[in-house]
């Protein structure tokens, strides 16, 4: 899950970064050129009000317990979705939905797909490997091709959508349509 957070106060900024990295496999990155769950924290002497475009606004009372602040996190995480052709692609739940049907993503399926729906530019194809397979030593392009058809078929085979990657210079790029 990638994520973006943007908030007026320093020391609950770092606190929130360092906790979910620690509790989570949420990456923090900049929301320039990227889809990520965009999260704005206001803090006042009284309460925080924690700001998402579509899932609106959630405001915890000081003083809270930092559990109360990060729960609110992953619920916004669990309810956000990108959409992906006629798909909904729920990132921390690695599932996609279509016509009120469910289909649940492997690990790697989900960190392809995470991967190549955040970066909108695309990825360079050995980093996408790194980050999919870290301890694998040698880096095996058939490997990548065949676990990006293998997401390929399996979307098309639960909605008839067609997912197609673009692939120039070693970078690979989703092209959502």
């Amino acid at each position: 899950m990638f994520i973006s957070i943007e908030c007026d106060e320093k020391d609950l900024n770092s606190f929130i970064i360092n906790t979910l990295k620690q509790l989570t496999d949420t990456i923090i990155i900049e929301k320039k050129n990227n889809r990520v769950l965009s999260l704005v924290l206001k803090s006042s002497s009284v309460e925080i009000k924690i700001n998402e475009t579509l899932q609106g606004e959630k405001i915890i009372k000081k003083p809270f317990h930092y559990s109360e602040l990060i729960n609110s996190i992953c619920r916004y995480q669990d309810k956000h979705f990108e959409i992906v052709g006629s798909v909904k692609f729920f990132d921390a739940k690695a599932l996609i939905q279509s016509n009120g049907d469910t289909c649940h993503l492997s690990d790697t399926q989900n960190k392809i797909m995470s991967n190549l729906v955040c970066f909108q530019d695309g990825i360079d194809k050995k980093l996408l490997y790194k980050k999919i397979w870290p301890k694998d030593k040698n880096i095996s392009d058939n490997k990548l091709d065949t676990h990006l058809t293998n997401l390929r078929n399996l979307i098309f085979d639960f909605c008839n959508y067609s997912l197609n990657f673009k692939s120039t210079k070693g970078n690979i790029k989703l092209d959502i349509s």
